[in-house]
């Protein structure tokens, strides 16, 4: 297993997608403040993410079988917006330029209600199109799927089943043991993102490096995806 690592943005991975790869030759004064500015956004955005995950605990956890605080939900509703800027979809995917980027919501209305606050972003040049699914089976042409709380048969048949690039995220360290992409996990007081490369690569899928670097890796159980 390993443990994931903070890096800035400007020291990017080897992908060459991240924009501290690129070289630029700024001699416009107006154009560099420009860019500088960009930058920043950037890295604001990066350090909230790492906030989220490791520096600042959930405030005011309720008990053990309450419902998660809004703090969290809120905390969660960020790092999947960021997935969405940080995750590849291969070719062939949208129908067209304008396609939105679809995150669909299994589960937890509440959740749902938070994420939904970042419908209409634009993403890469997607808006994002947050909707809530009463049934797994309804979200086959998602870009993300979001399914809240533990396992259960239904979570499970669809991990071992499905195949289509789709960026599933789940809440558990098992989801990601049983095929899912990435989890987002309470530890105590603090997140923990988990990640199953292998899953992702399966459904070809990229996920940048700076993403990658923040989690920590499991493999699927043996014999749990069948092919």
């Amino acid at each position: 297993m390993n443990s994931g690592v903070w890096q800035l943005p400007g020291n990017g991975g080897s992908d060459g997608r991240f924009p501290g790869n690129h070289a630029f030759m700024l001699t416009d004064d107006h154009i560099k403040s420009h860019w500088l500015a960009g930058i920043n956004r950037l890295v604001s955005a990066w350090v909230m993410v790492w906030t989220c995950l490791v520096i600042s605990p959930i405030h005011s956890l309720q008990a053990e079988n309450e419902e998660p605080p809004v703090e969290e939900f809120e905390a969660k509703a960020v790092l999947v917006y960021h997935f969405a800027k940080l995750t590849s979809w291969p070719e062939g995917t949208f129908k067209t330029d304008q396609s939105p980027i679809l995150i669909s919501v299994y589960g937890d209305k509440g959740f749902y209600e938070v994420l939904k606050k970042y419908d209409d972003r634009i993403v890469n040049g997607r808006a994002l199109s947050v909707r809530y699914v009463e049934a797994i089976a309804d979200a086959p042409h998602s870009q993300i799927l979001y399914i809240t709380g533990d396992m259960d048969s239904t979570v499970e048949y669809y991990l071992k089943k499905h195949s289509t690039p789709t960026l599933t995220v789940g809440e558990s360290k098992d989801f990601v043991e049983q095929g899912g992409i990435l989890a987002i996990v309470r530890e105590k007081e603090h997140l923990t993102l988990y990640a199953n490369l292998k899953s992702a690569v399966e459904t070809k899928l990229y996920l940048n490096n700076n993403l990658v670097k923040l989690t920590k890796q499991v493999s699927a159980k043996s014999g749990e995806k069948d092919k």
